[in-house]
């Protein structure tokens, strides 16, 4: 089990390490085009911008993505209860992969279209 994770295996036996292994990096390019138009006003100011989140995600959607472990989610040895001798009971469960992380739109590409006046 332990042997199966690459930054695990060189703790077999011992405590792990706080900070010992890193995810993979992530790389976000943001993208702001930005017009000025005419106003009706001579003192008054109208722009109009286009803004793109995550712009590589939107080229190629496997990239700018993050990835991370679920830590709420990871049981390596679990208690399952006591056996009739009164013999604790450990479930030993699998480790999980690396998920991608959509539900906060972590990973996703967005845009936005914002009209400002100024007067």
């Amino acid at each position: 089990m332990v042997n199966s994770e690459k930054g695990l295996k060189s703790y077999a036996g011992q405590v792990v390490p706080r900070n010992s292994s890193r995810a993979p990096r992530v790389n976000v390019i943001d993208l702001r085009v930005t017009q000025e138009l005419p106003a009706p006003v001579s003192r008054h100011r109208a722009a109009l911008s286009l803004d793109i989140f995550n712009l590589g995600n939107l080229l190629n959607n496997r990239w700018g993505r993050t990835l991370q472990s679920v830590f709420e989610a990871r049981e390596y040895i679990s208690y399952a209860g006591l056996s009739p001798e009164g013999k604790y009971i450990y479930v030993v469960g699998s480790p999980e992969d690396l998920q991608l992380q959509q539900t906060k739109n972590i990973s996703q590409w967005g845009a936005s279209i914002t009209v400002r006046y100024s007067f």
